[in-house]
């Protein structure tokens, strides 16, 4: 599950780069700090 969270982060960070929008990149953010929470819990 960590390195399927780690392959969603970059995804999610590619996509924020591609997209300019604000909103496009506070979701991103919302996604890698979920994912991150996640990987906690599961160490």
């Amino acid at each position: 599950r960590v390195i399927t969270t780690i392959i969603a982060n970059k995804g999610s960070v590619g996509t924020a780069k591609i997209v300019p929008s604000n909103e496009s990149k506070r979701a991103a953010i919302v996604k890698v700090i979920k994912a991150a929470r996640s990987s906690f819990l599961n160490f």
